[in-house]
């Protein structure tokens, strides 16, 4: 199953940042991160590579188009699948961190990989004025995500966007009353779809449902 999301992400992107009154294609600090990767469970079969991972870094909204064939192919060649960071990022504070991590790393004379470095900094970082959330919602079931959009702008959230997954959708919205969120679900007996940690949405999968 294809799931293609390039066109919304641009279009993510663009909203997201008129929103924070910033021209992304001109503000040469800002840009953002796609990462392709392999899942263990996405692999059913013996024989297949389960390790791969690599990363795109977006300082213009046409680099989205760029990247594309690349990024496809990539997801086709290694059974990947390709998710894009939905928190703008700063190339300063990126900078700011390595120099703290190499610090640490040289006073504890540790085997430093700057190469390493760099994409761990870069994934951690994040605008701390694009505080967005992504909701995994692993049905496809209408109702249920009805429900969950309703109680999140009930606990004082905003939904954005709608990114549809293999199994189901993510929703990018604004923080909200999370403990309620949980005992809401319990209270009315529903399913938990959690907050996606690492803040990342699907960009493009050709992986099968589960």
């Amino acid at each position: 199953m294809i799931i293609d999301n390039f066109d919304l992400i641009k279009e993510f992107i663009k909203n997201s940042c008129i929103e924070q009154c910033v021209d992304f294609d001109k503000d040469i600090d800002s840009y953002y991160h796609i990462q392709v990767f392999t899942r263990n469970k996405d692999f059913n079969e013996k024989g297949h590579r389960n390790d791969f991972s690599h990363n795109y870094y977006i300082f213009k909204i046409k680099d989205i188009d760029k990247y594309k064939k690349n990024i496809i192919t990539l997801c086709h060649t290694f059974n990947a699948r390709a998710y894009f960071g939905i928190r703008r990022k700063s190339v300063k504070r990126v900078l700011l961190g390595c120099n703290l991590e190499i610090a640490k790393s040289l006073a504890n004379t540790s085997n430093i990989k700057p190469w390493k470095m760099v994409e761990s900094v870069s994934l951690s970082d994040s605008s701390r004025e694009d505080k967005k959330w992504v909701i995994d919602i692993d049905t496809k079931d209408i109702s249920y995500i009805t429900y969950i959009k309703n109680t999140i702008k009930e606990l004082g959230g905003k939904c954005y966007y709608q990114v549809p997954t293999p199994n189901g959708e993510h929703i990018i919205c604004t923080p909200f009353r999370f403990q309620e969120y949980i005992e809401k679900l319990k209270l009315d007996n529903q399913p938990f779809s959690n907050v996606n940690k690492c803040y990342e949405t699907l960009l493009y999968s050709n992986v099968p449902e589960n």
